[in-house]
């Protein structure tokens, strides 16, 4: 947790078939992945089909869906409790999702979507856009923005910088400098990874 490393190698090195054994996306030859239980990891290996209607704002706010199921289930017993059923039961799981929803941010999620969208040069009017209209790299800009969103464990990203003006480069590097979980790279772009990296690892043969 915190350790932002860069992962170097040569072109067919297999820097990105490690990120999908990562993530489990892939099976190995030999060797262990361990991730510890409840960590998640964020990496965008391909664009999500959304439903049809879809809009960035839409995909967006997918990133709070474990949030969405707390207020829903919250919802529920609040209706349960105002009927009279005050059992012990279900005041403590009220209290235990109350807590919960607090503590991942649940009473501020415009406020984070606001900041990663602005931050990766999402404007108001993409963010009405349909998402199945936009161009593959703006795709993969919003998808960027739901990971970052989710704020998994550990984020794992593929040359990010190739979709992002100057702007949103910069925003990414502040960001990432400050994230809490752990940070996995692999950029061509020196100067991105001067900024951001600690510790870089060499694939080699």
């Amino acid at each position: 947790q915190g350790e932002r490393v860069g992962l170097l190698g040569k072109n067919g090195a297999g820097k990105t078939t490690l990120f999908h054994i990562l993530t489990g996306e892939m099976d190995y030859d030999a060797g262990h992945v361990s991730v510890a239980p409840g960590r998640r990891i964020g990496l965008i290996s391909q664009i999500p089909v959304y439903p049809e209607g879809f809009t960035v704002e839409d995909v967006l706010r997918t990133a709070f869906s474990r949030l969405q199921a707390m207020a829903e289930e919250m919802e529920q017993l609040a209706a349960r409790m105002a009927e009279g059923e005050t059992g012990p039961e279900v005041l403590r799981r009220y209290g235990q999702l109350s807590e919960r929803f607090e503590a991942f941010g649940g009473y501020d999620t415009d406020v984070a979507v606001n900041k990663v969208a602005n931050g990766l040069s999402i404007d108001q009017n993409m963010r009405s856009q349909l998402f199945d209209s936009l161009s593959g790299g703006e795709k993969t800009r919003v998808a960027l923005a739901k990971m970052l969103l989710t704020a998994p464990d550990l984020i794992i990203l593929d040359e990010p910088t190739n979709h992002l003006d100057l702007n949103a480069i910069h925003w990414l590097e502040g960001y990432l400098a400050q994230y809490n979980g752990a940070v996995l790279i692999v950029a061509h772009d020196r100067y991105f990874l001067d900024k951001i990296v600690s510790k870089v690892i060499e694939i080699r043969q």
